[in-house]
């Protein structure tokens, strides 16, 4: 790695050795090197009177120790890629402490990781800019789902979690396949538009998501048949982990379907056109259905609702509570 150039005056280079011995700071220098990244050019300032100065400019991979640091407690741990890092420091303390610099920078071709079952946002270029070890803005633009997405972060400070303004589109079979639905994934075509709200939640991620579904067409079982022409509504609410999605909220009009997701089960308790019921599946048994109540007349109409939510060929037991 290679230093291509560096200004600096007499006055200058005595405040740069003066503040290099830190052991720290030389094993910060060290893990950036080790870490495949290269100082471009840089200039330190250090005027007779006010503060020493740095400005810098690196590039590397955004899974850097020194850049993974910046990223902590965030929400972007996970993103991957290739960086452009055009960084200032202020006053002695900063030149010690990268995680004091104020950098922006600049991704391209970069990927991040939601968790294990989720595909992974792709093809992100953009920026990301902090001040002293807070995220002062994110600009991303990349792809999901099989189509575009692009999100857009508020002003932020450490006491306050990540939140991306979210928008974009994606087919409609990759959106089934999400949730797990990949038999029902080939009988939906067409691609829908949405937007919503992407929040760092702890170690997970919560993920809100609208769409008035316009330009889908399903050829699923009534109350989820739809044609390509007129608009309908959408609203889902997920929270995600390391390991996948464990609670959803799904919403369509007066239809509801909340669920909680576990390493060995599914439980989702639905309320569709006016029947109340819950449906489990396990790794430990067959899927069940219980009602709290059903009218005969609607009873295809249910079961066919419920097979839409489990694989082909599989068998369900049936509990009504009153029938």
């Amino acid at each position: 790695h290679a230093l291509t150039h560096i200004h600096m005056n007499q006055a200058t280079q005595r405040m740069f050795f003066a503040l290099w011995p830190s052991a720290a700071t030389a094993g910060e220098i060290m893990a950036w090197a080790r870490d495949a990244h290269a100082l471009c050019g840089g200039r330190i300032d250090c005027p007779p009177q006010g503060e020493p100065r740095l400005q810098a400019s690196l590039e590397g991979e955004l899974q850097s120790p020194l850049l993974q640091r910046m990223f902590e407690g965030q929400g972007l741990e996970r993103l991957a890629g290739q960086v452009t890092l055009d960084a200032e420091a202020r006053g002695e303390p900063a030149l010690r402490d990268a995680r004091l610099w104020r950098a922006t920078a600049r991704v391209e071709g970069a990927s991040i990781a939601l968790a294990a079952d989720v595909p992974p946002v792709q093809d992100l270029d953009g920026t990301v800019r902090y001040v002293e070890g807070q995220l002062r803005g994110v600009s991303l633009e990349g792809e999901w789902l099989g189509g575009p997405i692009r999100l857009e972060t508020r002003r932020t400070s450490a006491r306050n979690p990540l939140s991306a303004n979210i928008s974009g589109s994606a087919d409609g079979g990759p959106v089934l396949r999400l949730f797990g639905q990949d038999d029902a994934a080939g009988l939906v075509s067409g691609r829908l538009s949405w937007e919503g709200v992407l929040l760092k939640a702890g170690e997970d991620w919560q993920l809100s998501l609208t769409s008035n579904l316009a330009g889908v067409e399903s050829r699923l079982p009534e109350p989820f048949d739809k044609t390509r022409a007129p608009p309908g509504s959408l609203e889902a609410q997920l929270r995600i982990d390391a390991d996948g999605i464990r609670r959803f909220d799904i919403g369509s009009g007066r239809d509801v379907v909340r669920g909680r997701v576990n390493e060995r089960s599914v439980t989702a308790r639905f309320d569709i056109q006016g029947v109340v019921g819950e449906l489990t599946d396990s790794a430990s048994a067959d899927p069940g259905l219980s009602l709290e109540q059903l009218d005969m007349r609607r009873a295809p109409l249910v079961l066919a609702a419920a097979g839409t939510m489990l694989p082909m060929d599989t068998q369900l037991a049936v509990q009504i509570a009153d029938l």
